[in-house]
Parts: structure tokens; sequence; C-alpha cells
């Protein structure tokens, strides 16, 4: 049984020391937290946690869904998703096809012991600059009319963008479910934003323009991946802009 998805090495949040992801999956059985568990690209969904951690086989148990048809449709999904909260950590992992096993006299399933976790601490959420000489954009749906906005900065929980035509002054606290976001080499992603706040900044020109806090609503998992690998490239760049690198 091996896994079908390996780390990816520019990940700034993953951890691949085979020691430090075994203490971090005994800790989440040790401590019974359940493990939310998507399938089928998000279509299935349960709620499990940890029995065991089995070292000879490689392997992790964990109990099955409490619907038959669950199971079944899970046993069908090419990769599974895993996300927990440790010590107020959000905590990830990705498995192949779950395979049926007996623990303790009764079914759960056995996914290998990951090659890699990732780990998002409170930092996620800081925000990084979006370079001008490599713009990034957000494109959003008003009055039936599309309309693109520059991104100013972007974190794993949110982004600011500039509204130079102040034409947004009407959506502070609204959902704009169906955002296209705009990412140079990181690709295109339809996204979900509740617009926070807002506030004026007078340009050295004399121009005002709005910048307004927008917040990502249910982010998938591939995108919240997406997003934080493309933050992790703009921190390398600007760490080595820093030491006079770039």
């Amino acid at each position: 049984m091996t896994s079908t998805l390996p780390p990816t090495e520019d990940d700034p949040y993953q951890i691949q020391s085979k020691f430090e992801i075994l203490r971090v999956l005994q800790a989440i059985e040790k401590g019974g937290l359940l493990l939310h568990m998507e399938a089928n690209q998000g279509n299935d969904r349960i709620v499990t946690t940890i029995l065991d951690i089995d070292l000879d086989n490689n392997v992790v148990v964990i109990d099955t869904a409490n619907k038959e048809e669950k199971t079944r449709n899970l046993l069908q999904s090419e990769h599974t998703h895993f996300e927990t909260s440790l010590d107020k950590i959000k905590v990830t992992f990705q498995g192949p096809t779950p395979e049926v096993v007996s623990y303790e006299g009764q079914p759960a399933l056995a996914i290998p012991i990951p090659e890699s976790i990732r780990r998002l601490q409170r930092r996620e959420f800081f925000r990084v600059n979006v370079p001008v000489s490599e713009p990034a954009m957000v494109i959003l749906r008003l009055n039936n009319e599309s309309k693109s906005f520059l991104l100013h900065d972007i974190s794993g929980g949110g982004l600011s963008l500039v509204d130079e035509s102040q034409s947004l002054a009407e959506v502070i606290g609204t959902h704009k479910t169906e955002s296209l976001l705009e990412l140079p080499q990181a690709g295109s992603f339809v996204v979900a934003l509740q617009v926070a706040r807002t506030e004026t900044q007078q340009l050295p020109n004399g121009k005002q323009i709005q910048r307004l806090g927008c917040t990502f609503i249910d982010l998938s998992a591939s995108t919240q991946m997406a997003i934080q690998h493309y933050i992790g490239r703009l921190e390398r760049q600007q760490i080595a802009k820093q030491r006079g690198h770039g």
C-alpha cells in the first residue's frame, strides 16, 4: 500500500520528517481529535478519528463512515484529504484510496502513513504584498458586469484589492460567491469572498483610491494549497531581494 501523492518540495508549511509526522499523528490519535475526511473531489465528506498507527504495516487506521453507502463512496475515490486542528494549528494531509481492514474485530479503513503533513500556523494569515511588476487580479461580478481589480496583498485568510474607481463602496459586508482570482504562475481560481472593510488612501499625486479587505469563504483544499504555494514564492522572492539576490 503506497501513497499516490508525493510531497511538494517548495511548500513552506510542509513537514517531511518521518519522526515529526508520527509525532503529529500520534498526538491526533491520543487526543481523540475529530478528523475531517474528504473524498471524490470534496463530494463525499465524513468526520472520523484515528484508531491506530500501525508501524509494522506503515498505515494509519481510521474509523469507517456510519453509513455503508458513504464507505463505498470513499473506497471509490482516487485521492483523500484529511484535516484537523491540533493545539489551534490546522493540520492537513493527503492519502490515496483507502483500504478496508479489520481493527479489534470491527471494519475500519487504512491509508499509508503520509509522506508529508502540512501544518498551517497563524503565520499563514500574515499578508504578503503583491509586487507591481507581477500583478495579480480579482474579477468580480458587479451589476451583471465583470470588473477587474488589482491585488494589493494576500494571505491564507484573505486579500485586499485596489479600487481606483471607488466602484465597490456599496458592497461592504456582502458575499461575492463567484469571484475569479488570477495569480501569476499559479493559475486562476473561483473563490467566494466576503468584503469585510474599506479604507481610503491618498496617492502622492493627490488621487484617492480605496483598498478593500476581503475574507476567503470556504476555500477548497486544493485552492488553499495553491494560494499558500503562491505566497511562499512571493516570500522567497522578497527574502532574496533583501539579501541582494533579486
